[in-house]
């Protein structure tokens, strides 16, 4: 057998099998199954209602990937660019709130003092601050 001496190419190569061992980590991990037992109630509801039950359940801030690893811990296999698009329809619906980009909280577990319209959904705006201010507009609205 020839051994690489070209260094660029024995970086590519060493991607590619970084890639690799990856992959078979996350078939061996599909294969092994959910190392819990299998939460009957979250495995029932829609892809929707579980992103609100996994920001429910932890009372965290949490990514998509994050919110995705939540809802494999309880029985479920869904994809995380699918728990993405999901939060991004359950906020803009107002029924979670949007701390930054990519993370999301239950509406209960916004931080106090978060400046109202920062996270709310088009439209939909939880009410943290201080009482209303007729001149209050949302920060995509200033300035028009």
């Amino acid at each position: 057998m020839t051994h690489i001496t070209d260094a660029a190419l024995r970086r590519d190569l060493e991607a590619v099998r970084d890639q690799l061992q990856t992959s078979l980590n996350a078939v061996n991990h599909l294969l092994a199954g959910p190392s819990r037992k299998a939460d009957e109630r979250v495995m029932a509801l829609p892809r929707s209602e579980a992103v609100i039950w996994a920001l429910d359940h932890d009372h965290l801030p949490m990514s998509p990937a994050q919110i995705a690893d939540r809802l494999q811990e309880a029985g479920r296999d869904d994809p995380t660019k699918d728990v993405q698009t999901s939060a991004f329809r359950v906020w803009q619906q107002g029924r979670i709130a949007k701390l930054a980009r990519g993370v999301y909280c239950s509406l209960e577990d916004v931080p106090p003092g978060m400046p109202r319209f920062v996270y709310g959904a088009p439209h939909h705006y939880v009410e943290t601050g201080p009482a209303h201010d007729p001149g209050d507009q949302p920060m995509a609205d200033a300035g028009r």
